[in-house]
C-alpha cells in the first residue's frame, strides 16, 4: 500500500509565472487597392505599441480595424473590431465608445481593451493597445471532499 500524499505542503493554487500575449492588429485602408496591413507582436505585457510612425500608415486612410489578443498560456481570446469613424461623423458604434478631443488621435475601448491611434504632423499614425481584461489563468488545487 502506498503512503498518502501530504496535502499541507501543496499550494492552494498554481499561478503561472508570467503570461504571454499575442497581439494581432489588422488595419483596413481606404485607398485605391483597399489594402490592409497586419501587425503582430508577442509580449509579456498587457501594453504594447503595435504601429510606429515609421511604419508609414496614413491616419486619414484608415477605414476600419480589428484586433485579436490571445493569452498564449491560458488560450483566452479577446476580439475588438470597429470602423474608424471620422471626427465629423456623429454616429458611433453601439458596442464600443470613442473619445476624440481633436483630429490628432482617436481612442476606442470596450470591456477588454483600449486602443489609441495617434497622428503626427506628417499624418502618420502610431497605435497603442492596452488589454484591460482580467486573466482567469489560475488552476485551483483542492483535495476532494470525502
Amino acid at each position: 500500500m502506498s503512503k498518502p500524499i501530504n496535502l499541507s505542503y501543496i499550494s492552494k493554487f498554481i499561478n503561472p509565472e508570467s503570461n504571454e500575449y499575442l497581439f494581432d492588429l489588422t488595419i483596413y485602408l481606404n485607398d485605391n487597392k483597399n489594402s490592409l496591413k497586419k501587425f503582430k507582436k508577442i509580449t509579456t505585457n498587457k501594453f504594447v505599441k503595435l504601429v510606429d510612425f515609421n511604419d508609414n500608415i496614413e491616419f486619414k486612410k484608415i477605414n476600419k480595424f480589428d484586433i485579436k489578443v490571445k493569452n498564449i498560456i491560458s488560450s483566452q481570446n479577446y476580439l475588438f473590431e470597429n470602423t474608424f469613424i471620422n471626427t465629423s461623423d456623429t454616429s458611433i458604434s453601439e458596442n464600443s465608445s470613442e473619445d476624440n478631443v481633436d483630429d490628432n488621435f482617436k481612442t476606442f475601448k470596450n470591456d477588454d481593451m483600449y486602443i489609441e491611434f495617434e497622428k503626427n504632423k506628417n499624418n502618420f499614425t502610431q497605435t497603442i493597445c492596452y488589454l484591460t481584461a482580467i486573466d482567469n489563468n489560475r488552476i485551483f488545487v483542492t483535495p476532494p471532499n470525502y
